[in-house]
C-alpha cells in the first residue's frame, strides 16, 4: 500500500515538474475571439460583413405549423402565419367573423392507428391561444399516441375554421 501512494506522489510531481508553466484554470477556457470591429472579421475571413445587420428576423413571412415531441407527456408547437394568409382568411370570412368575434385555439387531435382526415380523429381538444402567441408547449393524457394540432379560429356558434395543420408525431 505504501509502495502506491510513492507511486502516486511520484507520477503527481513528475506530471507537475514537465507542465509547470500550465494552471490548471487556463486548461478550461476556450479560445474565443472578440470581433468588435467589423474590418477585423473581414480581415480573417475575406468578407465584408456586418455583424449588427445580420441578426435573425422575427418572422419569415411563411405559413407552417411544426408539431415535435417534447417528452412523452408533452409537445410542443410552433407556427408562423403570414399577411397573405390572414388577409385571405379575413376575405373569405369578413373582419369582423374572423377576428372580432373569434377566439384563436389550438385544437389537439388524437389520430392513433387513423389515416387522419381532419374529421375522423378518435378524440380532440382545444387550447385557448391569442394572435401574439407563436409556440405552445401541450400537456398530452396519452402515451404511445399518435397526434396532429391545428391552428385555427373558433367562431362563436363553437363552429372551428382550420387555419393551418401540423405534422403528426
Amino acid at each position: 500500500m505504501l509502495t502506491l501512494l510513492i507511486v502516486g506522489i511520484a507520477v503527481f510531481l513528475i506530471a507537475r515538474w514537465l507542465w509547470p508553466s500550465i494552471k490548471p484554470n487556463e486548461l478550461l477556457k476556450p479560445d474565443i475571439k472578440n470581433y468588435s470591429d467589423k474590418n477585423e472579421f473581414s480581415e480573417e475571413y475575406g468578407k465584408d460583413f456586418d455583424l449588427q445587420e445580420n441578426e435573425l428576423p422575427e418572422s419569415y413571412g411563411e405559413n407552417y405549423l411544426s408539431l415535435m415531441a417534447r417528452d412523452p407527456h408533452w409537445i410542443y408547437a410552433h407556427w408562423e402565419i403570414s399577411p397573405p394568409k390572414l388577409e385571405e382568411i379575413i376575405s373569405d370570412y369578413g373582419y369582423s367573423d374572423a377576428l372580432v368575434n373569434s377566439r384563436s385555439v389550438v385544437r389537439v387531435y388524437d389520430i392513433t392507428d387513423t389515416n387522419f382526415d381532419g374529421t375522423n380523429a378518435k378524440s380532440h381538444f382545444d387550447y385557448d391561444t391569442n394572435e401574439d402567441t407563436h409556440n405552445l408547449h401541450i400537456s398530452v393524457p396519452g402515451l404511445g399516441r399518435t397526434y396532429c394540432v391545428e391552428l385555427g379560429r373558433k367562431m362563436p356558434d363553437g363552429t372551428f375554421l382550420s387555419v393551418l395543420r401540423s405534422n403528426p408525431i
